[in-house]
């Protein structure tokens, strides 16, 4: 059965204002994303990578774009081909407005997932019940495509039917700010820039690359704890094999053959 593929993309982004966040990115400014030299598809994952960037999940735009299209890189170029076929339609206001809000949306959870309806409302879905589809985004509101190929099948492809999801109860979070206990049942910090110290128990700012640190969660979501110190996941092209022994985990990607993060074929067209 094929998943939910926005279930999935937002999960692959999660792997992470002027209030609440930071700057932006560890060595300046950035240019717009041209990863896939699709218009619509780099302006979509340019707003959200901007959003990611400013919330410390990611060191760069480009890194979080190459790990969206890792994860669900074939859905993505699926859903340009269905823009093409008239089974999605392209409101490019909604998309400028996802843009505008990238931009000065405090870094919260809540405003990410707020980003996210947003975003998604800028592809409207035609396809009703038991209609063909490629991928979720065809699919009207309370199906997903049943029976087409996963978002990483890069080889084949094969079209599916929309089908009526199942009913599920969503899980209540609730939001705790810097200072106050992040101990209790569903309870998440409310800022993706801050995580829950277990000996107090309470909401506190990750830490910047070079502070000590006693674990991965206490360093800023592009960094991880090493040696005591917060240290920058390694990039495409860079070492992933550590001097102490053990893998570091590659942001985006893998450890290749040569201990080099690398990353595999995400484009497919299937329609």
């Amino acid at each position: 059965m094929l998943k939910p593929r926005r279930d999935h993309l937002l999960a692959v982004c999660l792997a992470v204002a002027l209030f609440a966040c930071s700057s932006g990115g560890d060595s300046g400014p950035e240019g717009p994303v041209t990863l896939t030299k699709i218009p619509v598809l780099d302006g979509y994952l340019d707003s959200l990578c901007t959003f990611m960037v400013r919330a410390d999940a990611y060191p760069k735009k480009l890194a979080c774009a190459q790990g969206i299209m890792e994860g669900a890189g074939r859905t993505l170029i699926d859903l340009d081909s269905a823009i093409t076929a008239g089974t999605v339609m392209y409101h490019p206001d909604l998309a400028a407005q996802c843009a505008a809000e990238a931009l000065s949306l405090p870094c919260t959870h809540a405003n990410y997932d707020t980003l996210w309806s947003v975003c998604l409302l800028a592809f409207q879905a035609t396809v009703a019940v038991d209609g063909t589809c490629h991928s979720d985004y065809e699919c009207q509101a309370g199906t997903n495509c049943y029976g087409a190929c996963a978002s990483w099948e890069v080889v084949s492809c094969c079209a599916g039917t929309c089908t009526p999801m199942s009913a599920t109860t969503p899980t209540v979070k609730v939001f705790a700010a810097d200072g106050e206990p992040c101990t209790g049942a569903n309870t998440v910090c409310e800022y993706i820039t801050s995580y829950c110290e277990q000996t107090s128990g309470i909401c506190v700012p990750r830490l910047p690359v070079g502070a000590q640190c006693r674990t991965d969660e206490s360093c800023i979501g592009y960094a991880f704890c090493n040696g005591g110190k917060c240290q920058k996941h390694p990039g495409l092209g860079e070492k992933c094999k550590l001097p102490t022994g053990g893998f570091a985990t590659c942001l985006p990607g893998g450890c290749n053959q040569n201990d080099v993060c690398d990353i595999g074929n995400y484009v497919a067209r299937c329609f």
